[in-house]
């Protein structure tokens, strides 16, 4: 019976925001998750831990969505959605014949830049259009274009399934930006390869071109097929082109922040000296230093202020450094330095 009564909250909330469209969108989806936690479905997220199991829902993920939902919406209604649409389409008119390709190249980045699979939704009647206006099936480009949009979900670096996966696989040595390092790459490639396979399947049957469908001969005939052309209602205004801008900043401000705090990169400090590097690193103004291809005046100095500092000196392969690469710095960073800079490798 709850089964029933879950499906239920899932189709009212779906409903709600599917009418209500833009920041509805986001808050209905986060009213219904809460909804179905008060109602006793699964949807929390379990901790083990040493005095037991820990159970809570995954707030955090509902506020990413809804945090990058009301993001979409301001730049939507600041005409950044146009401008977008308008630059996707220029891009679609003027190489039409790649269109199998452009259009889920189109809709991935959109959905790469926002986080959620609806901005590519207003992609689809341009790439209808687009199909329609060259002689090209518009089945095939539709298809693939949506599911490049929904798998780019998983590449977006400010989409809650990426941070949830992230958080999973923190606890496995696996970060942030090794994630999206792997799944950016691969998504996109694995698009563009069914975009390929789909093309050559469609030409080897001699189904590509759209006027040798007979349905649409005949409803070309009886005049039920609209004519076509460049949408001449959009403005483009200088304040959505700004919400665009203001929109990548803001996820280049999150790409940069999570560069910053991750324990695999760090920010790097060169002074052109290895000499004062060392230096550094003895007055403790630095945790660690390495470089390689030095010579013995180079380090040798340095090298005699980190151990009578308290420090230590080693060359990357453990031996004494007394040309080449260097590592110093204290006790307990030195070991995890080496580690790091081994794997590395």
């Amino acid at each position: 019976m709850m089964f029933w009564v879950h499906l239920l909250v899932v189709l009212v909330f779906i409903f709600i925001g599917a009418r209500k469209g833009g920041i509805a969108i986001g808050f209905a989806g986060g009213a219904g998750v809460l909804a179905l936690g008060l109602l006793g479905a699964p949807v929390a997220v379990s901790t083990h831990k040493p005095e037991g199991d820990v159970s809570y829902l995954p707030l955090d993920v509902i506020a990413i969505i809804m945090a990058v939902i009301v993001a979409i919406a301001a730049m939507q209604v600041a005409g950044g959605m146009d401008a977008l649409v308008d630059l996707a389409e220029r891009i679609l008119r003027k190489n039409p014949k790649h269109l199998s390709f452009l259009a889920p190249v189109v809709t991935y980045f959109l959905t790469l830049m926002a986080g959620t699979g609806h901005t590519a939704f207003s992609m689809m009647p341009v790439i209808t259009e687009v199909a329609k206006e060259n002689d090209i099936r518009p089945s095939r480009p539709l298809s693939i274009a949506v599911v490049s949009s929904q798998i780019a979900i998983t590449a977006s670096p400010i989409s809650a399934a990426v941070v949830f996966l992230s958080s999973t696989l923190e606890k496995k040595g696996i970060d942030y930006l090794q994630i999206l390092a792997v799944s950016i790459p691969t998504t996109f490639v694995a698009c563009m390869l069914t975009a390929g396979i789909m093309l050559a399947w469609d030409k080897m049957r001699h189904q590509t071109q759209l006027s040798t469908l007979p349905e649409y001969q005949q409803r070309k005939a009886a005049g039920l097929v609209a004519p076509t052309g460049r949408e001449e209602g959009r403005v483009i205004t200088w304040a959505g082109k700004r919400s665009v801008a203001i929109f990548l900043l803001g996820l280049l401000a999150v790409m940069a922040y999570s560069t910053a705090i991750s324990d695999k990169v760090a920010g790097v400090r060169r002074f052109g000296s290895a000499a004062l590097d060392l230096a550094w690193v003895a007055a403790g103004r630095f945790d660690a230093f390495w470089e390689r291809g030095l010579q013995p005046w180079d380090i040798a100095a340095g090298i005699v202020l980190v151990r009578e500092a308290g420090g230590f000196v080693r060359g990357l392969d453990g031996t004494e450094p007394t040309h080449g690469d260097i590592l110093a710095g204290n006790a307990s960073l030195t070991p995890q330095f080496a580690d790091v800079l081994a794997a590395a490798k």
